[in-house]
This record gives C-alpha cells, structure tokens and sequence, in this order.
C-alpha cells in the first residue's frame, strides 16, 4: 500500500529514470504534462469538497438545525428515509454513534463455521 510520502518518492525516482533516459526538450514536455495533470487532479479535489459541503448544507437546511451534529452519512441516509420529521431529525443527533465493528469478532463467527459438525456443513457464502 502507497503511502503520500511513498508516492512521492516512487515519481521522484520515475522522474529521475525518463530525466537520464530522454531528451531534454522531451523530458520537459513530459514534466510539463505531468505538472498540468497534478494541478488538474488537486483542483478535482477541492472542486469536490466544496460540492460536498454544499450539499451539506442543503441537506442540514431541509432537516433543520438539530442535523447539524449529523455525520455526512447520517444526513445521507436521511434522504431515503421516506417521511422524516424535524423530531426524528433531533433524536437521532443526540444518540451516540455506533463502535466501527471489529475484524476480530467477525474473525471469531468465521471459525466457529468451520468448527460445525460433518453433518451440519458450513455455510460459505
């Protein structure tokens, strides 16, 4: 798994390979490119968090202000939700969130399968 600065380091390498393997008027065409690329990507970037606040804030005036305290996700299961009052939009700011799951108890279901009975197969799906 790449890593920001791992990354980083990998292009500075690539970069360094063309740069003794090209010309140097090729090799300045393929940095300029490159450059334009990154900057296109990061403007991407931003462009998308400021659409992703934007509709946070659409979203925070259509449920009202108890959803400010709603994560992204919460607000965005809302729009499912067939029929949500301002009340349900409250009471589900104030409860706590839920614990992320552990990979160990779903570990431990996983072999507690495979310990079944021969004559209860495991079920693999």
């Amino acid at each position: 798994m790449s890593t920001p600065g791992n990354s980083y380091s990998l292009s500075s390498d690539l970069l360094e390979q063309l740069k003794a393997q090209l010309p140097e008027s090729l090799f300045a065409a393929v940095t300029g490119k490159l450059n334009a690329y990154a900057n296109e990507l990061e403007y991407s970037k931003l462009k998308i968090q400021v659409l992703e606040e934007k509709l946070r804030l659409q979203r925070i005036a259509k449920y009202g202000p108890g959803s400010e305290k709603l994560s992204n996700l919460q607000l965005e299961l809302l729009e499912f939700e067939p029929g949500i009052s301002n009340i349900e939009v409250a009471a589900e700011s104030e409860r706590d969130t839920l614990p992320p799951t552990s990979e160990k108890r779903r570990s431990t279901n996983i072999l507690a399968a495979k310990r079944c009975p021969p004559i209860f197969p495991a079920w693999s799906g």
